[in-house]
């Protein structure tokens, strides 16, 4: 789509498109993900990864005197609950300047009353955009459509929480990051790429496992042709993508996180699991595993990570999903999962033309949490 102006009121203007600029880009870039006292990182190689999105991506800037304030990418997608498909738009790369973040009261605090007042007004015409998803030019999205805008907040996160908050967003579900490592891998022969024939049945296999929850998308399941499958006996009984990712690390909370921040990287045995600097890590989703098979689950990560040749790994998963619970009777995660697995993270939804018995459905069904969205 072409770049088009949303609003623009006295030295406030509101551009949606469906590319990115060198300004948009330094600032997504220059963004650390996270809360103070929680894990905080940058992501990287943001190029590649806003490409993975296709043409389901746009970008809201937002411009205070012809300077960028904030950008917001939104990402369109069509997800299940049971046998319904509703209109979702997702929300990440958000990132606001420091000056014009919402804060946590500070006793003692002093701030310019005209100051104060320019940015609330800058946010909450900002955040009113956020009940309009019509305006961003996905094609079948009308105004009088019911839609789901979502994101997800680290449990931590207060400020973040307060300003979708006032975006209209409510609280839906909780879900936590499962760290998987090894200090040797061991490859299962079982374990290879899926073939094209295979497409199909594997996705018949996804959609069967999570037809009991919210979120489920499925068109990234082939993303760059790394979904990875263990056969027994020539049958698909375990599968999972997996996407190289990296992150630079900031902070990790804890006694733990002080000593895999300050003390694991000089210790050559442990470098093989992390390095602060970069750490590099496979990002893990659509893991499918027949009822019965869940042994199957270990060797089919230890293969995936050899494949890439990586000895961590990195999924999330609702804590109230049975899929959760699975990994956690029949998986060993290692080392860094009770140190990356701080307090579980959130999914925060703004239903649009919704009725309440439909906005409920949500509140209590677990959400799938896609992998490729943390890459």
């Amino acid at each position: 789509m072409a770049e088009k102006t949303l609003f623009s009121v006295k030295d406030i203007n509101v551009i949606v498109s469906s590319d990115t600029n060198e300004e948009i880009n330094a600032l997504l870039s220059s963004t650390i993900v996270g809360s103070e006292g929680g894990i905080q990182y940058k992501m990287r190689n943001i190029a590649a990864r806003i490409a993975g999105y296709g043409k389901d991506i746009r970008f809201i800037a937002v411009y205070l005197r012809s300077s960028l304030a904030a950008v917001i990418g939104a990402c369109y997608r069509e997800c299940t609950i049971g046998t319904l498909t509703h209109k979702c738009t997702y929300l990440r790369f958000l990132s606001f300047r420091q000056q014009y973040q919402t804060e946590r009261f500070r006793p003692g605090l002093r701030r310019n009353k005209k100051e104060n007042a320019e940015n609330d007004s800058f946010r909450n015409r900002v955040l009113r955009l956020f009940g309009k998803p019509h305006l961003y030019d996905f094609p079948g999205v009308e105004e009088t459509s019911s839609h789901l805008l979502y994101c997800f907040v680290e449990g931590k996160n207060e400020r973040s929480q307060n300003l979708i908050r006032q975006a209209g967003f409510q609280y839906l579900r909780s879900f936590s990051t499962l760290t998987f490592s090894r200090f040797s891998l061991k490859p299962d022969a079982r374990v290879s790429v899926a073939t094209e024939e295979e497409r199909p049945e594997i996705l018949a296999g996804l959609r069967e496992l999570y037809k009991g929850h919210s979120f489920y998308f499925d068109d990234k399941v082939f993303h760059a042709d790394s979904y990875y499958v263990l056969r027994d006996k020539g049958r698909i009984i375990a599968g999972v993508s997996a996407i190289p990712t990296e992150y630079i690390l900031h902070n990790v909370p804890g006694a733990g996180g002080w000593i895999m921040m300050n003390i694991l990287p000089f210790a050559p045995f442990f470098r093989r699991l992390f390095n602060p600097g970069l750490f590099r890590f496979v990002s893990l989703g659509y893991l499918f595993f027949e009822p019965g098979k869940e042994d199957a689950i270990t060797p089919l990560l230890e293969s995936v990570c050899k494949e890439c040749q990586l000895n961590v790994a990195l999924t999330w998963v609702d804590t109230g999903s049975p899929i959760y619970k699975t990994i956690s009777d029949n998986v060993t995660l290692g080392i860094l999962n009770p140190i990356l697995s701080s307090t579980p993270a959130q999914v925060w939804g703004r239903f649009v033309n919704y009725g309440d018995d439909e906005k409920e459905a949500f509140a209590h069904t677990p959400a799938y949490i896609s992998g490729f969205d943390f890459t």
